[in-house]
């Protein structure tokens, strides 16, 4: 098993993906049927028999429909591949909807950032079905904002006015610095032009 749906999922007949809210803002989605957990991908590994074992190509029957027998074809199949390697790797995936444009978007419109989880996914299958697990090591993990969280009125004023007051503070303490420097020089001098005269 790869992956799994949540407890909470279902299946529905509807091909209509797209999020519904009322005008409260609450999600019209209701669920339709037994809910649970279903499987949605499943990887397979070692040796395949083909379909095809001990049958006729039906791509030589289709060259010979297409193509007289004296004319040459450059890609001629003239065999069936009986089996697979040992090492062979097969991925399948309940639907390949959630890599198209429009669930990305939707996703990330909903998240407020970039969603690219799905094409991660297909990368690191990709990855693995060639065995290049180099590449798998140093991929980047997810990246994605972090944003703070909400804050009522009060609290935002609060932030607020305590960053003015810091400034203000900062500013202050550095006029009183620079004054208080600019007393001391004067003393020097006026010691200075005593000692002097």
């Amino acid at each position: 098993e790869l992956l799994r749906s949540s407890e909470g999922s279902w299946t529905s007949d509807s091909m209509d993906i797209l999020p519904r809210a009322s005008a409260a803002g609450i999600s019209g989605w209701q669920p339709q049927g037994e809910t649970g957990s279903a499987l949605l991908g499943a990887v397979v590994s070692g040796r395949f028999d083909s379909w095809f074992s001990g049958k006729d190509s039906p791509m030589l029957a289709e060259q010979s429909e297409r193509r007289p027998a004296h004319e040459a074809d450059e890609m001629n199949v003239g065999s069936v591949i009986e089996r697979s390697p040992e090492s062979a790797r097969l991925v399948v995936l309940a639907s390949n909807d959630f890599l198209t444009d429009q669930i990305l978007r939707t996703i990330s419109s909903m998240s407020g950032s970039q969603y690219l989880g799905p094409l991660e996914l297909i990368a690191n299958i990709i990855d693995w079905s060639l065995e290049d697990s180099g590449l798998l090591s140093i991929r980047s993990n997810a990246h994605f904002n972090r944003t703070l969280p909400p804050l009522d009125k009060d609290e935002q004023l609060f932030w607020e006015y305590l960053n003015y007051g810091l400034a203000i503070g900062a500013l202050l303490l550095v006029a009183a610095w620079q004054r208080r420097r600019r007393t001391l020089r004067n003393t020097r001098y006026l010691q200075q032009l005593g000692e002097k005269a």
